[in-house]
């Protein structure tokens, strides 16, 4: 996967990966982030991922951060 390939992903799909992780944590600068870590964790992992792979990859990531997130959050507030 070259740069201008990845641009392209990214195009495609960070919309849709955006909603789907704010429809699971509801704040929106988090689901921005966890949208950035998915893209990086791709890049990061081009040469692993196969290329009819590549939705599915984007979105389990995504999916594994909101559930890591989550329980982050659920920490915090059981320690406050």
């Amino acid at each position: 996967m070259n740069d201008a390939e990845f641009n392209q992903i990214v195009d495609d799909y960070s919309n849709s990966l955006f909603r789907f992780a704010l429809k699971n944590i509801k704040v929106s600068e988090d689901a921005q982030e966890i949208v950035q870590n998915s893209f990086e964790r791709l890049w990061i992992n081009r040469d692993k991922v196969k290329p009819g792979k590549i939705k599915a990859y984007l979105f389990k990531i995504a999916y594994n951060l909101s559930i890591d997130f989550i329980r982050r959050r659920k920490n915090e507030s059981d320690i406050n």
